[in-house]
């Protein structure tokens, strides 16, 4: 299998062609059977319909590839004409019944709501709307027909075997160790969270007083366990994704969407806290910065998945919102938009170099 590197990681223009799009890294294929290529492994199968029976419950996000006997690459399953038909057909009969489950816990928390007439039941009614429109719109839409499908199959399959993305994987997880592990010994020297939160975090009088590297140093701790685990499966989701495909200026976006979501919480967020804790904003910040980026460029990312992410983050924020009196929300929003303007901020540069060079 060649090896998997990217050409091109940065915004740079509307033309730019992201390499998993490319047929160049695909694995190639030898033999003159049917065969599967799933984990590093090929399995050569004597037949469509042996084939089709392997694949009866393949969902695009499964890093599988196949190659038909004349076929010199492997290549998403719903690329080949004999297998597409049965595939989209049965991808079809998962996503309904998926929409059916969405239905009921719709239905479900309707009558809930009608039952209770609560603001916390009707917030928990909308996110089961929300849910059920985004899984819709992807499902029947983004993924209706072969070509989404190939797209997400294709990307996916990049996504889980690349170089680029199992690099932004370890600078993440490498990230999320240290910061973890520096919060727990300075706590243990310091006496507690009070303490280190008063020493080194993001609290307002501080930063007001001058100390602006709290702005950036602050928002890396949390308030606990289940904070910092929460945002840090959120960043290993998102993180080595935007990194494999947008490159190390994913990491600049983070770190400028922390620091603007803790101001904008500072300046504009509820007036019951007087600190700031979490990375949340860096995450939602890389959302806005995937976003904006497909807007600027849609061959970036397959078809539809710019979108999954938008409505992935407005259900974050909402339901953050309801079920935490102590949610960021405002610095959230701000995350969002500190990384879309950074895709727009990066695509606008480029141009001017790219400009320059031509003249």
């Amino acid at each position: 299998m060649n090896d998997l590197v990217t050409t091109d990681s940065h915004i740079r223009s509307t033309r730019t062609i992201p390499c998993w799009r490319s047929d160049n890294w695909l694995p190639d294929h030898s033999t003159n059977d049917w065969a599967i290529f799933r984990r590093g492994r090929v399995k050569s199968y004597s037949g469509v319909a042996e084939v089709l029976q392997t694949l009866k419950s393949w969902q695009p996000m499964q890093a599988i590839l196949v190659a038909s006997p004349d076929a010199s690459r492997f290549r998403p399953p719903v690329s080949f004409p004999e297998l597409a038909p049965i595939l989209v057909k049965n991808y079809r009969r998962q996503a309904i019944i998926g929409a059916s489950l969405f239905v009921a816990l719709a239905a479900f928390l309707l009558f809930l709501f009608l039952s209770t007439r609560s603001f916390f039941s009707g917030g928990i009614l909308a996110i089961g709307l929300m849910m059920l429109a985004a899984f819709a719109n992807d499902a029947f839409g983004s993924l209706g027909q072969p070509r989404g499908l190939t797209e997400r199959s294709q990307f996916f399959f990049w996504i889980q075997t690349s170089r680029p993305a199992k690099g932004g994987l370890v600078f993440w997880l490498t990230f999320a160790f240290l910061i973890g592990t520096v919060q727990l010994v300075l706590q243990n020297e310091l006496g507690g969270r009070d303490r280190l939160l008063d020493t080194y975090g993001a609290v307002y009088a501080h930063v007001r007083s001058g100390e602006y590297w709290r702005v950036l140093i602050g928002p890396l701790f949390h308030s606990g366990l289940p904070h910092f685990s929460i945002n840090v499966l959120l960043l290993l989701v998102v993180g080595p994704i935007t990194w494999a495909v947008l490159g190390p200026v994913s990491a600049l976006a983070f770190f400028i969407g922390n620091a603007v979501g803790m101001l904008a919480q500072m300046f504009f967020g509820d007036g019951r806290f007087d600190s700031f804790l979490g990375i949340s904003p860096g995450v939602f910040s890389l959302l806005g910065l995937l976003v904006a980026s497909a807007t600027i460029n849609r061959s970036l990312w397959p078809q539809g998945f710019a979108l999954l992410c938008a409505w992935s983050a407005a259900i974050s924020i909402f339901a953050a919102d309801l079920l935490s009196n102590r949610a960021a929300t405002t610095a959230h929003i701000a995350g969002i938009i500190a990384g879309a303007t950074a895709a727009f901020i990066c695509a606008a540069g480029a141009k001017l170099v790219s400009s320059r060079q031509h003249r």
